[in-house]
């Protein structure tokens, strides 16, 4: 009598030990292998069975967020997001996200059923906390509400501050563009006063580092400037001014994922007024 032992892994999951006696001498590797397939097909068929269930999150506020679900059972399978008990029809797949997490998702909760043809399985909840985030903060010649002459230079800033910058630690955040200098992650958006984007054409007034290390109560800062041959060309009215730091697609292990865009500065640029000539008095004749 002779025996054989095969293990069979079904798609990368847990091992399947295959034994078999017979009182043969030849026999095993043809009939182990297709006892082995039809031992891996057993194990992926049937209702759902969750693997890993959606787990708890604490992000920053902008932060983007990513629940996963891993499960097995016969193909295929559908996944029912819900939040807060409602069904969501965001995302039908293993995966739930949402882009910029913001401070009013704070204690949402989430939980995915999972379907196929026998049954359907429901996860616990995985709890959605959110915690205020980095601020962007823009100003023009140092003023939230600036008034601008046109052919006068216009000198911007813009400012990344921790969320933690009044504590005495504070852990690192990473911050990188897709490309070049992290300086890349930032937009800067002009709108006139119909709504409608309009190209001012700022300039950098400095280098940047590839990453930025954001800690503390060092903020990271920009300036931007406009000289007074290029305010002269812009078109006098009122406009709105937002800087948005968009790090979504960074693939940087380790850094910020996430859009906070800042408060908008209102500008009003108008015609510099017209230079007062000193009067001559007239002379008064008797």
């Amino acid at each position: 009598m002779m025996s054989f032992t095969k293990d069979i892994e079904c798609d990368g999951k847990t091992p399947a030990r295959l034994s078999t006696r017979k009182r043969s001498r030849f026999l095993p590797t043809t009939f182990l292998a297709l006892a082995g397939s039809f031992i891996c097909a057993i194990a992926a068929s049937g209702p759902p069975t969750l693997i890993v269930a959606p787990a708890d999150r604490t992000v920053l506020e902008g932060e983007r967020v990513v629940f996963e679900v891993q499960a097995d059972g016969a193909e295929p399978l559908f996944y029912q997001w819900q939040r807060d008990g409602s069904p969501s029809f965001e995302s039908i797949t293993s995966s739930y996200t949402l882009p910029a997490a913001e401070l009013e998702d704070d204690s949402a909760v989430f939980s995915v059923t999972v379907i196929n043809a026998f049954g359907e399985i429901t996860s616990s909840n995985a709890v959605l906390r959110v915690r205020p985030g980095l601020e962007v903060t823009a100003s023009i010649n140092q003023s939230l509400e600036p008034e601008v002459f046109r052919g006068w230079p216009m000198l911007m800033e813009v400012s990344l501050v921790h969320p933690d910058a009044l504590l005495g630690t504070t852990s690192p955040i990473v911050t990188a563009a897709t490309n070049g200098p992290w300086s890349n992650a930032i937009n800067l958006d002009v709108q006139d006063s119909q709504e409608v984007s309009v190209n001012w054409p700022f300039q950098l007034t400095q280098p940047t580092n590839d990453v930025l290390a954001l800690v503390g109560d060092s903020p990271g800062v920009l300036l931007f400037w406009l000289g007074p041959n290029q305010t002269t060309q812009l078109a006098a009215g009122d406009y709105d001014l937002t800087a948005t730091l968009n790090t979504t697609n960074v693939t940087l292990p380790g850094a910020w994922h996430g859009v906070v865009t800042s408060v908008p500065v209102n500008i009003s640029l108008t015609d510099e007024p017209p230079t007062l000539t000193e009067a001559i008095p007239r002379t008064l004749v008797d």
